[in-house]
């Protein structure tokens, strides 16, 4: 009795369950920035609302018993971001549901997992490939060539209004087009409404293969390459030669001799800079460049009037009386950075950097792969505004769980 007494009466789930519940909620991850959401009730929150029950399921039958050192480090998070939500107060309930919990959850499940939850971002990736693979089908035999029909046209409101696209099964919207030097391009969006929120998903991704990975798989990275070049993106084509930059500067070839390198690298530096300086100065000269550099002006200046604890979560209404176009439209702003420092203060703020930093201290083996990491992870956050995205739950948890002990 005493034996039977001793045994868990939460059932076990088996390996193969596991990696399903992963994967599910990788593709729960996809779902929060794709168009699929906006079809919803709760749009990109829908996405939370089944990832938080699955999370709890994964942590209590997925996982052993959770150590008292994990269990002391998620209760000093959740000391940390309830003392935010005290300082600001606003928009409370919004932020217990879809950033407290599901990113204590996160920390939680992740920091139980021997690699830090590291095997989330090798899951997410093959969800990346697949829908990748798919898109470069359409957009090719679609799109340009016109061999297949599209089967629907998709309606969805994005943006500040409602939007109307061709669909392929709703595995492929034909969403955006751009004028890039002169030229009218359609832009491979995926499943996603725009272009850029698909790079976000082809970067993070490629980053896990080249940069987390031992032996990077060239088909894949050969893949999330050519859809970056399809989708005519300024942040994604920076950010995918930097993933690349720096695992040859970092881990250069054996071909690659000494000297090789010492007139290699700094021309492939100068290069990226003056690639980098042209298509920033194309973009800046767009309508959608001159927006940026206005969000990132009135986030600046919302900060001052709050710098410690911020404005308060998702308060966009708090930066939009420091457009310098009282008439434009809110898009929901542009830069990360810039809105998590004008909403989240200093105080905030140093949830999305600290961890990384530290993640790169205990991280085990070499060091270069997370210091590579993290930067990829800047990249991101400078150039497009995933603040409250579920993916960035993802990448702040895993940060907060790498290279620390798993205690029975």
């Amino acid at each position: 009795m005493a034996e039977a007494a001793k045994k868990s009466v939460i059932p076990r789930l088996s390996p193969r369950w596991v990696a399903a519940g992963e994967y599910l909620l990788m593709l729960l991850v996809v779902f929060y920035s794709a168009v699929w959401c906006l079809y919803t009730s709760a749009n990109c929150n829908t996405a939370l609302r089944f990832g938080v029950p699955l999370l709890a399921v994964l942590i209590l039958c997925g996982t052993g018993p959770v150590s008292p050192r994990l269990w002391r480090r998620v209760g000093v998070l959740a000391v940390f971001l309830a003392v935010y939500v005290l300082a600001t107060r606003y928009n409370a309930v919004r932020y217990l549901l879809y950033y407290f919990t599901p990113l204590l959850l996160l920390a939680l499940y992740m920091g139980g997992q021997s690699d830090g939850g590291v095997r989330l971002l090798h899951r997410l990736s093959d969800i990346v490939a697949v829908l990748t693979a798919l898109s470069l089908f359409f957009y090719l035999f679609g799109t340009i060539l016109h061999w297949i029909p599209k089967t629907d046209v998709a309606a969805f409101y994005w943006g500040g209004g409602w939007r109307t696209c061709p669909s392929y099964f709703h595995l492929y919207y034909e969403a955006q087009q751009i004028t890039f030097f002169g030229w009218d391009l359609p832009r491979n969006c995926g499943v996603f409404p725009e272009a850029p929120g698909f790079a976000v998903f082809l970067v993070t991704a490629t980053a896990t293969e080249v940069l987390l990975r031992a032996r990077p798989r060239l088909w894949r990275c050969v893949l999330f390459a050519v859809a970056t070049v399809t989708t005519v993106s300024v942040k994604a084509f920076l950010l995918m030669a930097a993933v690349f930059t720096l695992r040859y500067v970092l881990w250069p070839p054996e071909w690659l001799s000494r000297r090789l390198r010492m007139w290699l690298f700094p021309l492939l530096g100068v290069g990226m800079t003056l690639a980098a300086a042209v298509l920033l100065w194309d973009k800046l000269n767009s309508v959608s460049g001159v927006m940026r550099l206005d969000d990132v002006v009135a986030c600046w200046r919302a900060f001052t009037t709050a710098p410690l604890f911020g404005t308060g979560y998702w308060n966009d209404a708090s930066v939009i009386p420091f457009f310098s176009y009282p008439d434009r439209y809110n898009n929901g702003l542009s830069m990360g950075a810039a809105v998590i420092l004008a909403q989240g203060g200093l105080y905030l703020s140093t949830l999305y950097w600290l961890p990384a930093v530290g993640a790169i201290r205990r991280s085990r083996g070499d060091r270069r792969r997370w210091v590579a990491f993290a930067l990829i992870y800047a990249g991101l956050l400078f150039s497009g505004n995933i603040t409250y995205h579920f993916l960035t739950l993802v990448l702040i948890a895993l940060f907060l769980s790498v290279g620390r002990e798993v205690v029975p």
